[in-house]
């Protein structure tokens, strides 16, 4: 089998169905040699790469207290939410610190909003790194990390495929679906479409570098900030692999 590079887009809470999509390829008994990720995809990249199974993350996700996770701290200044209480959690489920104890290298994009360009980190701390990948600007403060203001990586790039050039087959999961909506309801449905379209935009630029783009057109029924129901998003992401079976096993093995 040739060496296999897997590229996890960001998506909100819609990241859950790369739990599903790595469920499924492990199946098909695919071995990944390196993981890149943004935001969503980069914290299910890092799981993952510290030997956790997309089962036993789904329980962490599922186990998790949301509703004291996003209460709103109005003392921060530039956000709404404040990202540091996910520090604890993802050090007590990861049990790692480096990038360099993960058992399957990680590539993590950020944004650095100071300087307009994209940065990768894929050495030394892992938490803050990861934070910062999934620091959607508004909700979240930035965060200050090796001398940068870093914020959300999906600004810039909601996939990344160049830190896996080492790699014969890299397989891309994106998580934004894009749907032709025709009706909207409130300001947030129109919101939600503007990301959605944002992402999925820089992702397509993206695809080429790809043997094959997993990506699950049921999703565009969840929304990037809906917490609920994790088990029918993980569903939705192995189902639209196991489609895909054939395909999938003929690029990594040819």
């Amino acid at each position: 089998m040739k060496k296999i590079g897997i590229t996890l887009s960001g998506g909100g809470t819609r990241g859950m169905a790369h739990l599903g999509v790595l469920h499924a390829l492990e199946e098909m008994g695919i071995v990944f040699h390196q993981i890149a990720g943004v935001s969503a995809g980069a914290l299910v990249g890092a799981l993952y790469g510290a030997g956790n199974s997309p089962e036993k993350i789904l329980k962490m996700i599922q186990n998790i207290g949301w509703t004291d996770l996003i209460r709103p701290t109005f003392f921060q200044k530039m956000g709404f939410f404040d990202i540091e209480k996910l520090r604890p959690l993802i050090a007590k489920n990861l049990k790692i610190s480096t990038f360099e104890e993960l058992s399957i290298p990680l590539f993590v994009g950020a944004t650095d909003i100071t300087l307009g360009e994209r940065v990768v980190f894929s050495k030394g701390e892992l938490i803050t790194p990861l934070l910062a990948s999934a620091c959607v600007p508004a909700l979240f403060s930035p965060i200050k990390h090796e001398g940068r203001w870093l914020v959300d990586g999906g600004i810039l790039e909601g996939m990344i495929t160049e830190p896996l050039a080492d790699c014969e087959v890299i397989i891309g999961v994106h998580v934004n679906p894009f749907d032709k909506q025709t009706s909207f309801k409130s300001t947030k449905e129109v919101m939600e479409r503007c990301f959605t379209l944002a992402l999925h935009s820089q992702s397509r630029q993206q695809f080429k570098n790809c043997a094959i783009v997993i990506e699950p057109i049921e999703l565009h029924n969840f929304t990037a900030f809906q917490w609920h129901n994790p088990l029918k998003m993980y569903e939705i992401g192995y189902n639209a692999t196991v489609k895909l079976k054939s395909e999938i096993l003929a690029v990594v093995n040819v």
